[in-house]
């Protein structure tokens, strides 16, 4: 039984998914450390997108969807913050959460831990 490179991917594109994204934008000629500016306008880019839900937190994003979906909006995000001018570089970690037994969002899965915290 081999793996179907078309098959496997396409399966891959119409499954749910969480991701977490950080993103670290290396900024140019900036006065201030402030990264938060650059962080709104990707906020903004991933929440435009109709296909993907977006959470923002502290130190990350959450989007959630079709993992076709969540990915395009990411790349579009990324694609749309970087300029040769100000931002020439963003570094991105990405956190992927798959599962096919059930959907989950990120407020099911918070609503799970802290039902579990209050059993205990």
């Amino acid at each position: 039984m081999g793996w179907n490179f078309f098959s496997d991917f396409v399966k891959i594109i119409f499954m749910k998914g969480i991701v977490e994204v950080s993103i670290v934008p290396i900024k140019l000629r900036s006065e201030s450390g402030s990264l938060s500016d650059v962080i709104a306008k990707f906020f903004k880019l991933l929440s435009a997108n109709e296909k993907v839900k977006v959470d923002l937190y502290p130190t990350s994003t959450v989007v959630y969807g079709e993992l076709g979906d969540v990915f395009s909006a990411i790349v579009h995000a990324i694609e749309n913050t970087v300029s040769i001018d100000e931002i020439p570089r963003i570094v991105s970690f990405l956190k992927l959460d798959v599962r096919v037994d059930k959907e989950v969002t990120p407020l099911s899965k918070y609503e799970s831990v802290m039902k579990k915290l209050k059993e205990s």
